[in-house]
């Protein structure tokens, strides 16, 4: 009877152990906390070149317009993230900026610190050292396998939408590509440029930015 009792024991200790380990791997989940992850296959953004401009309408007086050179459909793990307080027109455009990962960078990310930073607007970092990026073929692999967007969104469901994104997420954009200027009517603008992802993806420019209408975001589970 005892040898019983204490097999019983072992099994409730166990099935014990068991849900505490579930609990941890998943109370960052739970909590919204950012997470590093690796996913292996995410293919490179399907980029079609098609030019036109867009009318994104007023903001604090600018007048808001894109001219887009490419139709967008990409897939990517969110390696990083940084959330804008909307505090001036251009966080209002683009009030999230996701570092979006797929290919080698993507897969790799568990197992190679790369030291992911947005220290401020406009400006995205890994950690330096050759070395460490031996396993996808140098660092020059990156700007090949990861884009810095800044996402603009085409409603305000697409714009609510973006207050979850965080790190560890898997999203599937689609949209277009280009360049953004806001400024009064008097002809006194700014842009927000983007980069010409398309070359980068080839393996022609090292240049990680993006601004990216967005039409529609899915989380891909």
């Amino acid at each position: 009877m005892g040898r019983q009792g204490g097999i019983a024991g072992k099994i409730i200790l166990a099935a014990v152990i068991v849900a505490v380990i579930y609990g941890v791997m998943h109370m960052g989940d739970f909590l919204g906390l950012p997470k590093t992850r690796g996913i292996a296959g995410i293919p490179a953004p399907v980029l079609k070149p098609e030019t036109g401009q867009l009318s994104l309408g007023e903001i604090d007086g600018n007048k808001v317009t894109m001219d887009y050179k490419y139709s967008c459909d990409m897939k990517g793990l969110v390696v990083n993230e940084r959330h804008f307080r909307e505090s001036s027109t251009l966080d209002k455009i683009a009030p999230v900026s996701a570092v979006l990962a797929w290919g080698v960078v993507a897969e790799y990310n568990d197992k190679i610190d790369f030291g992911w930073q947005q220290p401020m607007q406009g400006v995205v970092s890994w950690t330096s050292g050759e070395d460490r990026y031996a396993a996808i073929g140098g660092s020059k692999v990156i700007y090949q396998n990861c884009t810095d967007a800044y996402l603009i969104a085409a409603d305000d469901n697409i714009r609510e939408e973006f207050r979850k994104i965080k790190q560890g997420d898997y999203l599937h954009l689609t949209g277009y590509i280009g360049d953004v200027r806001y400024g009064k009517s008097d002809g006194n603008y700014t842009e927000l440029g983007s980069g010409d992802l398309a070359r980068s993806v080839k393996g022609e420019s090292e240049d990680v930015f993006s601004v990216i209408y967005v039409t529609k975001i899915e989380w891909v589970k």
